[in-house]
C-alpha cells in the first residue's frame, strides 16, 4: 500500500529552559493494518526559528515603508490627475510624458495597497464586518461599480441571470474588493468588443459566483501558481497586462477568511472563469 506524506505543519513549541521555538514537522506512515489505520509513523523535526525571524523581520520592514509610501503617493498621484485635466499649453511630448507619470504612479499606488492588504492579512490584522447580503442586489452593484474600468477596454459587462434569491453572511466590502479584481483580471484579457459573463447559482447551502471571460485562457504552466504572491504568467502579452502579481493571492486569502473558496476553470483559446464559493445564510422569499 502507498505511504501517505503528511503536509508539513509548522508549530511552536517551549523548551525546558521556557524559550519557544518554531518547529517544522513532517511525517509519514509507514506501517499500517488492513483497514488502512496507521500503526507506525516516522518523521522528522526541524528547528526553523531563525527563519521565522527573518520572515517576521522582512514583513514588517515591508509594512512599514509600505505606510510611509502611500501617504506621498496619494499626493502624487491626486496632483498628476489634476494636471492631466488641464492639459492646456502642453506639446505632444509633454503630454505624453505626463500620461506615463500618470499611469506609473497609479501603478505604483495599487501595489503599495495590495502589499499593505497582504501585510494584514497575513498578520491577522485585517478586519472584517460580517452581515447578510442580498446577492442580486450586490452582483448588479459590483457591475455598475466596475463599468467605467470595463469600457477603458471596450469590454462590456453582462449579469447572466436568472440569480438566486439569497442572502449570504459575509463582509461587503472585502467581498466587492475581490469581485472588483476579478472583473479586472477578466477585462485586460478580453479582446475588444467582448463581454465578460458574471453568474451565480446556488446549490447545497452554497452560492457560487462566476466571472467568465473570452480571452486566451491560462497557460498550463501557470495553473498551478496562479494563487501565489507575485506570480505572473511569462508570456509578453501576459506581462503587458499584469497587475502587481498579489491580486489574486489576496482574493485567496480574503474569501478563506470569510469561510469560503475560491477557484477556475480554464481552456486555452476559449476563456477562463474564476468562481467563488460561499455559504448562503438564508433564502428571500
Amino acid at each position: 500500500m502507498a505511504q501517505n506524506i503528511s503536509t508539513p505543519l509548522s508549530h511552536r513549541v517551549r523548551t525546558a529552559n521556557n524559550e519557544w521555538l518554531w518547529i517544522l514537522s513532517r511525517a509519514k506512515a509507514v506501517e499500517r493494518d488492513a483497514n488502512g489505520h496507521a500503526l507506525r509513523i516516522t518523521g522528522t523535526n526541524a528547528d526553523i526559528t531563525a527563519r521565522k525571524l527573518v520572515e517576521q523581520m522582512k514583513t514588517e520592514f515591508v509594512g512599514n515603508v509600505s505606510h510611509e509610501l502611500r501617504t506621498p503617493l496619494t499626493v502624487i498621484v491626486g496632483s498628476l490627475a489634476l494636471l492631466k485635466a488641464d492639459l492646456a499649453g502642453l506639446t505632444s511630448d509633454q503630454e505624453m510624458m505626463l500620461t506615463m507619470a500618470c499611469d506609473n504612479s497609479a501603478r505604483l499606488q495599487a501595489l503599495v495597497n495590495d502589499i499593505l492588504d497582504f501585510e494584514k492579512i497575513s498578520s491577522g490584522a485585517m478586519p472584517f464586518n460580517l452581515q447578510p447580503v442580498a446577492l442580486g442586489d450586490f452582483l448588479h452593484h459590483a457591475i455598475e461599480l466596475n463599468r467605467v474600468y470595463a469600457e477603458r477596454f471596450k469590454v462590456r459587462y453582462e449579469l447572466s441571470g436568472p440569480l438566486p434569491a439569497v442572502t449570504i453572511q459575509t463582509d461587503p466590502e472585502r467581498l466587492m474588493q475581490v469581485l472588483s479584481n476579478l472583473l479586472s483580471n477578466a477585462t485586460k484579457f478580453s479582446p475588444e468588443g467582448a463581454a465578460v459573463t458574471v453568474s451565480a447559482s446556488h446549490e447545497d447551502n452554497w452560492v457560487r459566483i462566476m466571472v467568465t471571460d473570452r480571452g486566451p485562457g491560462i497557460a498550463l504552466e501557470f495553473r498551478s501558481r496562479i494563487f501565489q504572491k507575485f506570480a505572473q504568467a511569462d508570456s509578453s502579452n501576459a506581462r503587458q497586462k499584469s497587475g502587481t502579481g498579489l491580486g489574486l493571492s489576496i482574493c485567496k486569502a480574503i474569501i478563506e477568511q470569510l469561510g469560503g473558496r475560491i477557484g477556475f476553470e480554464s481552456e486555452a483559446g476559449s476563456g477562463t472563469t474564476f468562481h467563488i464559493e460561499l455559504q448562503c445564510s438564508a433564502v428571500i422569499a
